[in-house]
């Protein structure tokens, strides 16, 4: 696929509204014509809100946890409506990074013990108990 194709004859609907403040609310439907757009401008646009979130919520983690960021994020966009792979051990070794070593040990402690539960739960529902 060459990112460098224009789209011919797409058009997507979505619906608006708009409402000042104490005044009726307005309803509108925008048609959306990407016909004059590349492939790669299709994705440019859809990745600004995305880093905007992406730069906010770290922001609002502090200063700590962006020095503790790697430089090169990746991320999987995922499409509308759905969730991306969750891979347990990737988050926590991600998250793990801004842990100080006591904060760690006590996290591999109450992951431990979890884990302990659930085995004991799960030999208890074997024998019926």
């Amino acid at each position: 696929m060459e990112l460098t194709t224009k789209l011919t004859e797409v058009v997507r609907s979505i619906e608006a509204s708009v409402q000042v403040p104490g005044l009726p609310e307005h309803k509108f439907m925008l048609n959306m014509d990407f016909s004059n757009c590349t492939i790669e401008d299709v994705i440019m646009l859809s990745m600004s809100p995305r880093r905007i979130s992406w730069a906010n919520s770290n922001r609002a983690k502090g200063e700590e946890h962006l020095s503790k960021l790697e430089s090169i994020q990746n991320i999987a966009v995922m499409p509308i409506g759905t969730r991306g792979p969750v891979d347990v051990e990737a988050g926590f070794m991600a998250k793990a990074q801004s842990f100080s070593a006591d904060e760690l040990d006590a996290k591999i402690a109450q992951l431990t013990a979890m884990k302990t539960k659930t085995v004991l739960h799960k030999a208890a529902d074997k024998v019926g108990k």
